[in-house]
């Protein structure tokens, strides 16, 4: 057998070995990915699924809101033994209210399930409710899946969503109920929106699963409401994809084993070359070392291989510039504004001090212990940004619960004049360990934040022994508007602020040095209004910041 033709068999076998390596690897590959995907597309959908219960829920929920504090409900049952004038004129009041805010029924019961009202069915009027044993258990503040049935009316029975509050009328207790109809035509119409592939009542059937209802959302004993997400079109593109790769596996068999005489004679040797360049280049090598071979087809794609490298050399090395900029530049701001959090009470205590020279000694001395701190916050914070480039590490120590009050209060006096703060102690530890100076910080920017959200009100700093024995809190109270939904839901994030060019680093800032004491920052509407921020702190050092390991806050 000439040279030649051991070369076509070598190169039949490599041919088929490679493509059988590159086809069981795309397919494990795609396999993974597709299931990966199909995973990720059923999870995203039963979200929206519940999203939507939920913001049903919500906007129900409104509605009654509303209704409840309206007069027009007084007015419509302010008498007990209603004329027919007055019966008709509720009928119309439902019925139009109902229309106007979107829902498909409104319901009036009294407290024994009698329905006063029904925009849906007004012939029911004076009738107790077939649903008023399913209707009553639920808490007003949720919602219930549950089934009407109508007499007589098999087209009126049907799955719905409804919402309860409760009032006092005076005819009596009452519950005003809204619902939503959550079967055949709706329920048709909510799979196209979500892009589910089925959704019907009823135990799961094939490929369906049940679907699991918020925790906002009660049921009735057989509210199955089943569910299948169907394929994303991301699936469909890799399964397509999948074929064709698995197709051109093939078509390449095919070429190794006719072509393989006339390819090996320049094409072997360079394309092993390259084979082996493509492994170490997916192992993570940005350089290649390929001597030009082959025909000039091989040569230009040797070229290309290389260009493709230094490319990708390139692009990775501008990724890490970016990320180190991007990092660079918000700590950057976080020294700035723990820089501006210092200056400004170091300013009013020196103002203090220049005019209260030949005055109170008492108040120069408190003055000048207030400037005192404020340096040697800002010396450290600049020193240790200076040294070693990142934010400063945490210093336990052994702090005296009321000496860190003392502090807080003292400072955020000098730094908002004419801003009452007051302290409430709820049995709080005597001492604890932490940090000091990273508390007053922390604490500083939250009675900030106060006094910014309402300058004219009174701030209140509390503390108290958390709810469980190792933990304690301290908290700031402010009687402004409200943080809205959507700092709330982000708190703690840089560049999420209500104020407008506010940075958002205040927060930022507090929620990790609590959580670099092991805690966590919460809020909370208390119920005369405003915001309470507390920040939820252990009272021993958690293990993975005790003195002497990396514990840096960020």
């Amino acid at each position: 057998m000439g040279l030649r033709w051991r070369w076509t068999l070598v190169l039949a076998a490599a041919a088929v070995g490679l493509m059988l390596v590159v086809g069981i690897g795309v397919e494990s590959t795609l396999r993974a990915r597709i299931g990966v995907e199909s995973r990720e597309f059923h999870e995203a959908q039963r979200y929206r699924l519940q999203q939507y219960l939920e913001s049903e829920v919500a906007g129900l929920g409104s509605v009654l809101d509303e209704l409840v504090d309206s007069g027009d409900l007084v007015s419509a049952f302010s008498t007990a033994r209603p004329t027919d004038a007055q019966l008709r004129a509720r009928e119309d009041w439902v019925v139009v209210t109902a229309q106007r805010k979107g829902i498909d029924e409104l319901l009036v019961l009294d407290n024994s399930g009698r329905i006063l009202a029904c925009s849906a069915h007004p012939g029911r009027v004076g009738q107790i409710h077939p649903g008023a044993a399913e209707l009553g258990f639920f808490l007003p503040r949720s919602g219930l899946i549950w089934r009407e049935h109508v007499e007589g009316n098999p087209a009126g029975s049907s799955w719905r969503l409804s919402v309860a509050r409760d009032t006092l009328l005076p005819v009596g207790r009452a519950r005003l109920l809204t619902s939503t109809v959550l079967d055949g035509d709706p329920l048709r119409q909510l799979r196209v929106e979500l892009g589910l592939a089925s959704l019907r009542w009823g135990p799961p059937r094939g490929d369906e699963e049940l679907f699991v209802f918020p925790i906002s959302v009660q049921t009735v004993a057989g509210a199955h409401l089943s569910f299948s997400a169907g394929a994303a079109p991301d699936i469909r593109a890799l399964r397509s994809l999948r074929i064709w790769l698995l197709a051109a596996v093939g078509l390449a068999l095919l070429i190794g084993f006719v072509g393989a005489p006339w390819i090996a004679a320049g094409f072997g040797r360079p394309l092993e070359e390259m084979s082996h360049e493509m492994e170490r280049i997916g192992r993570g090598a940005r350089t290649i070392d390929l001597e030009p071979a082959g025909p000039p087809e091989v040569r230009r794609l040797q070229s290309a291989l290389r260009q493709l490298v230094r490319d990708l050399r390139q692009t990775e090395e501008r990724v890490r510039q970016a990320e180190r900029q991007a990092t660079w530049r918000e700590f950057a701001r976080h020294i700035a504004h723990e820089i501006r959090n210092v200056l400004s009470p170091l300013s009013l205590a020196l103002d203090n001090v220049e005019t209260g020279v030949d005055r109170d000694r008492g108040a120069l001395d408190q003055s000048l212990a207030v400037a005192r701190d404020q340096l040697e916050s800002l010396r450290r914070l600049a020193s240790e940004f200076s040294d070693h480039a990142r934010q400063p590490e945490l210093r336990w120590s052994l702090l005296v619960i009321e000496d860190l009050l003392d502090s807080v209060v003292q400072t955020a006096r000098a730094a908002f004049a004419g801003v009452e703060i007051t302290v409430e102690r709820i049995d709080p530890p005597d001492s604890v360990d932490g940090d000091a100076e990273q508390l007053r910080r922390a604490l500083h920017n939250l009675i900030k934040n106060a006094v910014e959200a309402a300058a004219e009100t009174v701030v209140v700093l509390r503390c108290g022994t958390g709810p469980e024995e190792a933990t304690w809190w301290i908290e700031v109270v402010d009687h402004g508007p409200g943080l809205p939904p959507e700092v709330e839901a982000s708190l703690g994030e840089p560049q999420v602020s209500s104020r407008e060019g506010g940075s958002g680093l205040g927060l930022a800032i507090v929620s990790r040095v609590a959580a670099a004491h092991g805690g966590v920052l919460q809020v909370s509407r208390p119920v005369g209004g405003g915001t309470a921020l507390r920040m939820v702190l252990r009272k021993r050092p958690p293990e993975q910041t005790m003195p002497g390991t990396e514990g840096a806050i960020g």
